[in-house]
């Protein structure tokens, strides 16, 4: 039954219009107080605000507490007129049962079992949907908290008695969601003993609803029928029952087969799927119902990554082909320019996108040129959804397809997204590095040039842009060569590190100094590197001079770099610990006392020396603070 209210009552108080008096908290109270006494005002927003404090407060106070001052209040909770304040007490009894579990007694335990979980079944049945939904996944989060020998009293029960409720069609709805939620937990016994008979019992319910409810939540059934050497409980029990519903009369039950048949191909055997599913999905294909259509499309890339490649067969890939088409649908049906065709088409596109990869995954490099043709549209499609997961999945296609098929088909579109939408232009940028290390040396560095054309001039390009390229150099240097590195990646590292956005030059500084762990001395290269970072030192800018300091700070942080470190870069910094800005002293001592011991003693403590007695504040505290504490130990 559902919920007892008053709604008379819950009405002539929505038009009550409470004081500024009315809705002050006594700040005297503790936060049990406040929850006692605030969670039954007459105030909905008091009890809103402090049952969601329930549990928290539950947890901090201990069981004994909650025991005393809470329990007794659960009950008018579970009776509030308002709907929010009961969905929020079912959020919150999973708190209240992980506290009873986790006290350990059997006071506590056995209080969870008569008092809170009773409680919960309830909330099952309560009027408001929402209210439902929240206590169903509660009682599934509450079920791992009950044992074994109690599971089936406790929880097994609530589910039985919600789905022989001849009242209201909503409470069988409900516990068809939760006979599969919870058929892990129940264990093989318990569900085919149980819990399989009432599923195909409700998939059999006079109302469809009911029956739409199981098609949506039944693969977790299908995975407990499996398991071991029970196979033939799926095909002889509750593969018919599935069967049955994807020849439903309604329409929506059918569709409601066509949106979980993926899910139940991922916990079935393979035979099941190649001898049952793969046919199933073939009718669902071809439904008279274009929603039912519809619905499969758009799962139909996830169900081809269920099936071993050589089971999809040429027409299962024409249908997934002709997904992203201009004129896929059934004209007949309704025109092609109308809004709903046409939004359609972007939603098959955009499901079709989404599960691409997958589906390359599946099938494999050897029929890419069934697949080529759809990739084309997709990453030029008009709808920008479409093309944004197309650039954020093209670096895995890379790496599925190889250097050969990347570079004839993919390296374009990559160069495409580039100068696309921000928002598209994003998923390449972000996983660049991870796309050319697919690609040989020569059209990886044509890409280069595209990549600080489009991403590294701080006029034209998004910060956020310019800030993964910067992070991103580590990468590059480890599959570039180092003539390249020396040509084209410092310069860029030192771009970067002028970027009037501190993020990105913070970043360029990191990477600088990764960079020369990679680049091995080539023709006096390096040297040539250093000396250009030893001239930030002289600068008159002050934040180029902390630019120097930043670059020593990530050189020292790389083993190989800390010898080169000793011999060229310790002095030049100890020297910037006399400063005239105090914002570049306070960086260097940041990083003498980070990386002190790495240092010789007699290098850095006139530096220390000095520091400590700094007239900078700052300077003064950080390292009276720390080397007090702990004097410098030659290396």
């Amino acid at each position: 039954m559902w919920a007892d209210t008053d709604y008379g009552e819950a009405e002539s108080r929505n038009h009550e219009v409470p004081t500024f008096e009315d809705l002050a908290i006594d700040d005297e109270l503790s936060d049990v107080e406040r929850v006692t006494k605030y969670a039954t005002s007459h105030i909905e927003l008091q009890r809103y605000v402090h049952v969601k404090m329930l549990g928290e407060t539950a947890l901090k106070a201990g069981y004994q507490t909650t025991k005393d001052k809470f329990f007794p209040i659960l009950a008018a909770v579970s009776q509030d007129n308002e709907y929010l304040v009961r969905q929020q007490l079912a959020i919150e009894l999973e708190q209240l049962c992980r506290l009873c579990k986790d006290e350990g007694s059997d006071q506590a335990y056995n209080s969870m079992l008569s008092e809170l979980i009773p409680m919960l079944d309830q909330l099952l049945h309560d009027r408001v949907v929402e209210v439902r939904t929240s206590a169903a996944e509660v009682l599934v989060a509450v079920s791992h908290f009950v044992s074994d020998d109690d599971i089936m009293e406790h929880i097994l029960t609530i589910m039985l008695n919600m789905a022989h409720d001849q009242e209201y069609d909503e409470i069988r709805m409900t516990a068809a969601s939760l006979l599969n939620d919870l058929a892990e937990r129940l264990g093989e016994e318990l569900c085919q003993q149980f819990l399989i008979p009432e599923v195909i019992s409700l998939s059999e319910d006079p109302v469809f609803r009911v029956r739409k409810a199981v098609a949506l939540n039944i693969d977790k059934v299908f995975k407990m029928a499996g398991q071991r050497d029970s196979k033939d409980i799926v095909e002889e029990r509750v593969l018919p029952a599935f069967i049955r519903l994807t020849t439903d009369p309604i329409w929506g039950v059918r569709k409601a087969c066509a949106e979980s048949l993926a899910a139940i191909s991922q916990q079935v055997d393979v035979t099941i799927r190649i001898k049952h599913l793969i046919r199933i999905q073939e009718m669902l294909a071809n439904d008279g119902s274009k929603w039912v259509r519809a619905s499969m499309l758009q799962k139909l890339g996830r169900f081809i990554s269920t099936l071993p490649a050589e089971n999809v067969t040429d027409d299962i890939l024409t249908l997934f082909v002709g997904m992203a088409r201009p004129d896929i649908g059934n004209k007949e049906e309704e025109s092609y320019h109308s809004p709903n065709h046409q939004n359609q088409r972007h939603t098959k596109a955009y499901h079709c996108a989404f599960s691409f990869p997958a589906v390359v995954y599946t099938v494999g490099a050897s029929r890419w040129d069934r697949l080529a043709p759809l990739f084309k549209r997709l990453v030029r499609d008009e709808r920008r959804a479409v093309r944004r997961v197309m650039s954020h999945s093209l670096h895995e296609l890379a790496r599925l397809l190889g250097t050969e098929i990347t570079e004839r088909d993919l390296v374009d579109a990559f160069n495409l997204f580039l100068r696309d939408l921000d928002d598209v232009k994003i998923g390449a940028v972000k996983h660049m590095a991870a796309f050319l290390k697919e690609i040989t040396e020569p059209i990886r560095e044509k890409c280069m040039k595209i990549i600080k054309d489009t991403c590294a001039n701080p006029k034209h390009s998004n910060w956020r842009f310019r800030l993964l390229l910067a992070k991103q150099i580590d990468d590059f240097v480890s599959f570039l060569s180092p003539v390249y590195s020396y040509d084209v990646i410092v310069p860029l590292c030192f771009e970067l590190i002028d970027d009037p956005v501190h993020l990105v030059g913070d970043s360029a500084c990191k990477a600088l100094g990764h960079v020369l762990v990679y680049c091995e001395d080539n023709n006096n290269r390096k040297a040539q590197v250093c000396n250009r970072i030893l001239e930030l030192k002289k600068a008159r800018s002050y934040s180029v001079r902390q630019q120097f300091v930043r670059i020593c700070h990530a050189m020292i942080g790389f083993e190989e770099n800390v010898q080169l470190f000793k011999q060229q870069f310790l002095e030049p910094l100890v020297d910037l610990s006399s400063d005239k800005v105090s914002n570049v002293r306070l960086l260097v001592a940041n990083v003498l006392l980070e990386h002190k011991f790495k240092f010789p003693k007699d290098k850095i403590e006139t530096a220390l020396k000095s520091l400590r007695e700094d007239n900078s504040r700052d300077i003064a505290l950080l390292i009276q603070g720390i080397v007090e504490k702990e004097s410098p130990v030659e290396c």
